[in-house]
């Protein structure tokens, strides 16, 4: 049976139509990116500032950065150079957060939630076929969960360039390694992050639940970011782009297991 582009669009229209009514998913959707890019960098940028702070935590994390980054930033005084670190590096597998997070709201809505709203029984009998449905249902999440990803990049490079004009007299994003997280490995994670929460939503009896159970899906940014802090690893150009075929071939895997999971729950229930 031949897709119709049409028939994902109006899925396309309809969830994002159902998203502007929905408080509980699109005032976190505002508030979550705002805590992210403006925030948390201001914090951590100035809180060195804390008597007691700047001494203890700045010559731990000088220490165990690796010897590339260590000389990327020869001739800075360690100020600035906390702040290069913080902003660069430290900031960016926390900023992949965001889309996940959004990934959480927006899928645990578009199935856990009109499964309890009783509309996704009825879309079963719609003449669409099953492939459209799913496709839509990825297609309408990767658009607002990308749109969200991209203001919020555009509001971080504004937030580091504020900062690192008043204290370094220069700018410092964006840069490659930030345009692969944001444009490349955003994605990927996003397309993982879908597949799970389609499993997940298909297995909870509503909304809340889904997005209780899908929570673990912010834990690899999270992880990355604490091997970073322990100067195992820093994710520089090579780095990202190695991890963006992994995540790609988990990608495959999982979707595979959501279009199983979801076509069952949607027909066999």
């Amino acid at each position: 049976m031949k897709i119709k582009t049409k028939n994902i669009k109006a899925i396309i229209r309809n969830d994002i139509r159902l998203l502007k009514k929905s408080k509980q998913v699109y005032i976190p959707m505002i508030l979550i990116p705002i805590l992210f890019v403006t925030i948390i960098p201001i914090l951590m940028v100035y809180g060195q500032n804390i008597p007691g702070n700047n001494m203890m935590l700045n010559n731990y994390f000088l220490k165990n950065i690796p010897e590339s980054i260590n000389n990327a930033i020869i001739g800075y005084t360690q100020q600035q150079k906390m702040i290069i670190l913080m902003l660069k590096y430290f900031m960016a597998p926390l900023f992949s957060i965001i889309p996940l997070i959004a990934v959480n709201f927006i899928a645990a809505d578009s199935i856990a939630g009109e499964k309890e709203r009783k509309t996704l029984e009825a879309i079963k009998y719609a003449p669409i076929s099953f492939k459209e449905l799913f496709l839509g249902k990825i297609a309408s999440i990767m658009c607002i969960t990308m749109f969200i990803t991209t203001i919020s990049f555009i509001l971080y490079c504004l937030v580091s360039n504020t900062i690192s004009m008043i204290n370094i007299k220069e700018l410092i994003l964006p840069n490659i390694a930030w345009i692969l997280v944001c444009f490349y490995i955003t994605p990927l994670l996003c397309f993982f992050g879908i597949g799970f929460m389609i499993i997940v939503s298909a297995k909870a009896k509503g909304f809340r639940e889904a997005q209780q159970m899908g929570g673990f899906i912010v834990l690899p940014p999270i992880i990355f970011t604490i091997i970073q802090s322990f100067g195992v690893m820093v994710l520089g150009i090579k780095v990202l782009l190695l991890l963006g075929i992994v995540i790609l071939l988990i990608d495959i895997f999982v979707y595979k297991l959501g279009v199983k999971v979801f076509h069952n729950n949607l027909y066999n229930n």
